[in-house]
């Protein structure tokens, strides 16, 4: 065992040493004959004191807690400032790693975009990178080549970071403009561009040969469209507008294509279904497509009857409708999904009513704004329009349609309640009043206080104490409060105080822990 001997063994770091073996040092603690060490012997203390012990028996209270808590939060807020050293920055020269591109330069360009498009290394690429002036050039270019995803990505990225060096060189105030927005813009202009070429063949007779130009337009109209979900999927674009511009798209199609010509149409619907999940995340967006599909179905069915928002039927009819035009929707759908022109169609729009209705059914809840003769999508119902139940709708042939359809059932009792509690005015004076009221109005009343209550600050007049009577408070005649102003037990606070305690139920607040525990 002396041949494996730590004390034996050589180390290239001696200060560092093996794990669990500490050799002796000079001057070490140990070796101090102080009159404690000389006493008591030498005691081995922790880093730190919190590591042992126990915290039961502290006096601390919620404020401290907060003024802890807020001590942190400034402290994180400092260590993730990045302090800005004025001229003491060292200024970087993009032009060490970018050379411009021009006509001169065209050979070098198509053999670093060969090798971007290849497999030799980024960082080998990063070191000598080509800088547009124009940044619709860049996606014709990873197109030509057909750069992959991950390496289109990056050179987009580098790109940028070439374009935020060279801003800050030249903006004294450094209020630079959003990258993010910027490349949206871009991307969506180069689509817009794209689909523009690609109209005249998909709005004419579908016989006619593609040009040599439309060609090229639809390649990088497909190959783009890959590139922005890949950007999308890393937050590299804004979400907001691509998801926007592609409802913008589906508008525009819908109201310029006929019944029987939808050419420009089919193109554009798988872009919606590509971003399906992401429509169902926010009720606007995803009542806007619903309106848009449910009046195309609704022009498939009946024809352009310019169906609108105003003047909604009440929700008593909706989702229901009558079983007359129920049944003649459901031939219609089903002649159109004998055609192979319109078969995709169909099962796309049907696609997003169902999708809508089983992930964000408030989205579809019938409402009544200004009197029914607004024409926002906020007014009615997208099921207004449609010619039949979301259930009833046509579906791919599988083997869990029928669990499907049940589920959707279940979305559509829920809307219709839904539905129905706006068209009774549920928020009236009156329903507040009831016990079902004074717990909403509680539930709503403690959302409140915490959106508005900063955590970041403690003062007299925004601390834990202040938030918690802010939540926890007996609303003046609610339940649980039938004590009136006039009543003997009011005359004296004891006995009030007393009664208040002996009234109290559990359930008073069971909806308001559990929205406490639920908030975050």
């Amino acid at each position: 065992m002396m041949g494996f001997s730590y004390e034996k063994r050589s180390l290239k770091r001696p200060r560092l040493g093996p794990p669990d073996v500490y050799p002796q040092e000079p001057k070490q603690k140990e070796d101090e004959l102080t009159t404690s060490n000389v006493k008591h012997g030498f005691a081995t203390m922790p880093q730190l004191t919190d590591e042992f012990g126990t915290a039961r028996n502290c006096n601390i209270t919620a404020s401290k807690i907060a003024s802890y808590f807020s001590g942190i939060i400034g402290k994180k807020e400092e260590l993730n400032t990045l302090p800005d050293s004025g001229r003491k920055r060292q200024q970087i020269n993009p032009k060490d790693n970018f050379w411009p591109a021009t006509a001169r330069t065209k050979n070098a360009i198509e053999a670093w975009f060969k090798d971007l498009a290849g497999s030799k290394p980024l960082l080998s690429l990063s070191k000598k990178a080509p800088n547009f002036n124009k940044k619709e050039e860049i996606f014709l270019l990873l197109c030509e080549y057909q750069v992959p995803m991950l390496r289109a990505a990056w050179f987009i990225k580098l790109s940028s970071a070439y374009t935020v060096a060279v801003s800050e060189a030249k903006i004294k105030k450094r209020q630079l403009p959003d990258p993010t927005q910027e490349w949206t813009g871009t991307l969506l202009k180069f689509l817009k561009d794209q689909l523009a070429k690609l109209q005249d063949h998909y709005t004419s007779n579908s016989s006619a040969p593609m040009l040599d130009e439309q060609k090229i337009a639809l390649r990088q109209w497909r190959y783009t469209l890959n590139l922005m979900k890949s950007l999308y999927e890393e937050g590299l674009l804004d979400r907001q507008d691509v998801l926007q511009w592609i409802l913008d798209l589906l508008e525009k199609a819908r109201s310029s294509a006929a019944a029987t010509e939808d050419g420009v149409f089919r193109l554009v619907l798988p872009l919606a279904l590509q971003y399906l999940d992401e429509f169902v995340q926010s009720e606007l967006l995803a009542r806007k497509l619903s309106y848009l599909a449910s009046r195309k179905l609704s022009t498939l069915c009946w024809g352009d009857l310019g169906a609108s928002p105003a003047n909604p039927p009440p929700p008593s009819t909706t989702i229901s409708g009558t079983s007359t035009n129920s049944s003649t929707a459901n031939s219609t759908l089903q002649e159109y999904l004998n055609c192979p022109h319109h078969r995709d169609i169909v099962l796309g729009l049907s696609s997003i009513i169902q999708v809508v209705t089983l992930e964000c059914p408030t989205a579809l809840v019938w409402n009544c704004i200004g009197e029914g003769k607004s024409s926002s999508v906020l007014n009615g119902s997208p099921l207004d329009v449609l010619p039949c139940s979301p259930a009833s709708l046509p579906m791919p042939q599988r083997t869990s349609n029928p669990h499907i359809r049940n589920q959707l059932r279940l979305g559509e009792e829920l809307i219709r309640q839904r539905s129905l509690a706006a068209e009774a005015k549920w928020s009236c004076d009156k329903w507040q009043q009831s016990s079902a009221g004074v717990t909403t109005n509680k539930v709503l009343t403690a959302l409140d206080a915490l959106d508005r209550h900063s955590f970041e600050r403690i003062d007299a007049s925004n601390s834990l104490d202040t938030l918690y009577s802010k939540i926890f408070f007996t609303p003046p005649g609610g339940a649980g409060n039938k004590e009136t102003k006039d009543s003997p037990s009011s005359a004296t606070g004891g006995s009030t105080e007393e009664a208040g305690r002996s009234d109290y139920g559990v359930a008073q607040d069971e909806a308001l822990v559990e929205i406490l525990c639920e908030w975050r």
